[in-house]
């Protein structure tokens, strides 16, 4: 698999060492804090990716019509920041943190400046939520969300976004030489674009992906599947691999037997699509000008 085309899906997660699950600690707020339940699955989130040698804190931020600058006075850099319940409030986060989760909250900004040492963001359940990253974030997870504007600073500062189950999602750029790249999509689209998709599994990535004939990069929205093997991956990637397998053997082929022998072409992946149907990424673009540019 290239570089930066690997698709790891962030639900699924390594087990984590009972060693290490000992290590945790969570703090509460009095008000509003966490149950039981949900502080065991917030710490199974935590080593989502990255294993920290560290005891690891939760910093649990629950509040309504304010606007908070928080800085390294207020966070230390082993908490991961848990926005739980908040509605109508700002906030910039100037200090640096292990992680970023963000649940339930409503009507609110997040402006994050700090650096955030796993480079993850989480966020579920949410409505109407504004996120600026002016800090390197490579992975974000978003589901079951209603409105999710997320804007980053540059292109370098971003991976991959991994989303489900979410409506009106916005992904751009505050770059000017990236202000192009946008996608604005959601399940329901989604569906209409394809049918088969279910809204309860499927799984959705953006990334910034070269086009392999016209050399440009553009923002796709990719659906992702699983092969026979439990394998995550999408069908452009199976595609590619595809061709790369048939290429290598027919040119083995032609070593071993002679030039004349060709061999068959395998069926692409998913459902097919003509040229001038509407890409099914969501970009409202015709296929061949889109997903299909690169055939």
């Amino acid at each position: 698999m290239l570089a930066n085309e690997e698709v790891k899906v962030t639900n699924e997660r390594d087990e984590i060492p009972k060693a290490n699950k000992d290590k945790y600690t969570v703090t509460t707020n009095s008000k509003t804090g966490l149950t039981e339940e949900e502080e065991k699955k917030l710490k199974e989130n935590l080593d989502n990716g990255f294993t920290q040698k560290m005891n690891q804190k939760i910093k649990l931020i629950s509040v309504k019509d304010q606007s908070k600058f928080l800085t390294d006075k207020d966070i230390e850099s082993n908490e991961t920041l848990f926005f739980k319940g908040c509605e109508n409030s700002k906030f910039v986060i100037a200090a640096m943190s292990t992680k970023v989760c963000i649940e339930k909250c409503k009507d609110c900004s997040f402006v994050f400046n700090g650096k955030v040492i796993t480079q993850v963001q989480e966020l579920w359940n949410n409505i109407n939520v504004n996120v600026l990253n002016n800090t390197v974030i490579k992975t974000v997870q978003v589901d079951l969300c209603k409105g999710v504007d997320l804007c980053f600073d540059k292109t370098d500062s971003f991976n991959r976004v991994v989303w489900a189950a979410t409506e009106n999602l916005k992904i751009h750029f505050k770059e000017k030489e990236a202000a192009h790249h946008v996608v604005d999509t959601g399940i329901t689209e989604m569906k209409k674009l394809n049918p088969t998709i279910n809204e309860k599994v499927d799984q959705f990535i953006v990334r910034l992906i070269k086009n392999k004939v016209t050399e440009k990069v553009d923002l796709r929205n990719e659906l992702i599947i699983r092969l026979d093997n439990g394998f995550p991956t999408t069908e452009r990637e199976e595609r590619e691999f595809q061709r790369r397998q048939e290429a290598n053997l027919q040119k083995l082929t032609s070593e071993l037997l002679g030039k004349n022998i060709c061999l068959g072409k395998k069926k692409d992946v998913g459902p097919k699509i003509r040229r001038n149907d509407p890409c099914k990424c969501g970009s409202k673009k015709k296929y061949k000008n889109c997903c299909g540019s690169d055939l």
